[in-house]
């Protein structure tokens, strides 16, 4: 039934980028936040059966495209189908090897 029904999800990420930068830290050692925003739409509007994949997938896709990024944790919210009490959370983290 779910893959039916257009869902509502909260989105979170936690970017970590070099410890060892110094103030005033530039764009070019960082990423672009609106590159990264663009990015995950266009990855939470593909069709996936599971927000643990969609997760996983935006994670493996910011690491690759965004080579200032050390590690990437994403968090997945969504609330029941057909509404009721309660949500489901998912959250993956990635780094770099």
């Amino acid at each position: 039934m779910e893959e039916f029904v257009p869902q509502e999800f909260k989105l979170d990420l936690r970017l970590e980028i070099q410890s060892d930068l110094e103030y005033p830290i530039k764009l070019s050692q960082t990423a672009d936040y609106v590159d990264v925003y663009q990015l995950v739409q266009q990855i939470m509007h593909q069709q996936e059966g599971l927000i643990e994949n969609l997760a996983l997938k935006v994670n493996k896709s910011i690491l690759e495209n965004f080579p200032h990024i050390q590690s990437c944790v994403c968090r997945i919210t969504k609330w029941p189908v057909l509404g009721g009490p309660g949500f489901v959370r998912f959250e993956a983290k990635d780094e770099r090897a």
